[in-house]
């Protein structure tokens, strides 16, 4: 049994003095702003071992997911002080279970791609706070100009603005053509599609893949949001044989082409593609003066190059 998907732990893993940030970072959760990158790893774990088999989700399995991720956890303070970092943002996972036959024992083994990181500098902390007091000032303006257009213009109807949310499957209502998810901030939002909703990543085509999809499946939600009215244009999963996960700095936008290029922590580029959707809802990104901005790139391999269909800049 293999499965790569979103572990679904505690939302804190604490560091290693009291009031200090957490050390491992999964998934979603992001690390300090102001963190500086050191390079991209992989850490393998295994749990104990227990007397029977682990071929169904039961309570031995669920043993020995727990003691797996506290060694997890434990393996990645050991090895974020070793290699000189201070935190670990886990991108990617792969858990299977292993068994011994002529002992009888069964157990857990994980395999983590992460990216670990140092605390910053006092000169780099200067100049995140420094760029999110412009930032700040910056939305602050924009802000303003939504509100004076809704007064010049009341009589034209709402346009339809691209959005996309990270969050997880909670319910599936085929029937309905519903689907109930939970976001980051832990809010239940119900959401209606169509029956050509556009879904990646599913082993089958359309609405189907969402079919038998396990409750805290990670997903990103693309939507139309038009006044009051949402639809969803498409759906993402993640993990699996779903979107992959990477993050790098951002070196060049070609809006015309569609192209985001990033450095990696080796120094290398890479250039990937974006979606029609996702360069839509990265409009802001596209414009502003983005270079050298931290990214999170969820994205597909799709006829030999990288797609990206989901950016989070943090």
């Amino acid at each position: 049994m293999t499965r790569t998907n979103p572990t679904p732990i505690s939302e804190s893993h604490p560091g290693p003095g009291s009031g200090e940030p957490p050390v491992v970072y999964w998934h979603r959760q992001l690390p300090p702003l102001e963190a500086e990158m050191i390079g991209e790893h992989i850490l393998e774990a295994t749990s104990g071992r227990v007397q029977g088999t682990l071929a169904h989700r039961d309570e031995l399995w669920d043993q020995c997911y727990r003691s797996l991720i506290a060694n997890t956890e434990e393996r990645f303070a050991q090895e974020a002080a070793r290699l000189g970092g201070h935190y670990a943002h886990v991108l990617d996972e792969s858990i299977d279970s292993r068994r011994d036959d002529a002992a009888g024992e069964a157990w857990l083994h994980g395999r983590f791609t992460y990216m670990l990181y140092r605390r910053a500098t006092p000169d780099a902390r200067h100049r995140v706070t420094a760029g999110l007091g412009t930032a700040v000032a910056l939305v602050a303006g924009m802000a303003l100009i939504p509100s004076m257009a809704v007064h010049a213009q009341k009589q034209h109807p709402p346009l339809e603005t691209p959005e996309a949310v990270e969050a997880s499957m909670k319910h599936f209502y085929r029937a309905a053509n519903v689907i109930i998810v939970t976001t980051m901030d832990g809010m239940e939002h119900v959401y209606h599609f169509t029956r050509d909703l556009v879904v990646h990543g599913g082993k089958k085509p359309g609405v189907d893949a969402l079919e038998g999809l396990r409750e805290g499946t990670m997903i990103v939600v693309h939507r139309n949001v038009s006044g009051p009215e949402t639809s969803v244009a498409e759906i993402d999963l993640v993990g699996d044989e779903g979107l992959k996960i990477t993050e790098g700095v951002v070196t060049d936008i070609n809006r015309r082409k569609q192209e985001i290029t990033i450095q990696y922590t080796n120094g290398t580029t890479e250039t990937l593609k974006l979606t029609a959707q996702a360069a839509a809802e990265n409009d802001t990104l596209a414009r502003s003066d983005s270079t050298r901005m931290r990214i999170v790139i969820y994205y597909a391999d799709e006829a030999g190059r990288k797609v990206a269909h989901y950016i989070k800049g943090y």
